[in-house]
């Protein structure tokens, strides 16, 4: 958050978060969160049980996340995107077409080649590192 406020005039940022159950680590992870001004959008992991009798954790929340994006057009003029999803790149291209600019933040090796190129910046994760990690 430091890091954004600081480069960033911010409006809403949002957290985007699929979750165990019965996790209180990830509870007090979103508290947490809450309290130093985040917007927590959360939805239950769904366990999907294969044919083969695994399990299957299944839980994104890419329309949430895209909802958002179009509900608030108004209310901002850049987008932070942070993610490496192909699934996201109409959701930049319709923005661009709204006047907005999209920076991408996701780590080298983890982000599609079509969200490369339709950013208006890319911010390679490790070089944030230093304001993400706890010491």
């Amino acid at each position: 958050m430091n890091y954004f406020k600081s480069n960033y005039q911010l409006d809403n940022v949002y957290f985007y978060f699929a979750y165990l159950k019965d996790d209180k680590k990830q509870q007090g992870f979103f508290k947490k969160l809450k309290q130093w001004g985040y917007k927590i959008r959360t939805k239950e992991v769904k366990l999907i049980r294969q044919t083969d009798g695994t399990v299957l954790k299944k839980g994104n929340l890419d329309v949430e996340l895209t909802i958002d994006a179009v509900k608030d057009l108004k209310f901002y003029s850049t987008a932070i995107l942070m993610s490496g999803d192909s699934d996201f790149h109409a959701l930049v291209r319709y923005l661009q077409s709204k006047d907005k600019k999209v920076v991408v933040i996701s780590s080298k090796g983890h982000v599609s080649f079509e969200l490369l190129r339709a950013a208006d910046k890319y911010i390679n994760f490790n070089k944030l590192r230093e304001f993400v990690e706890r010491v």
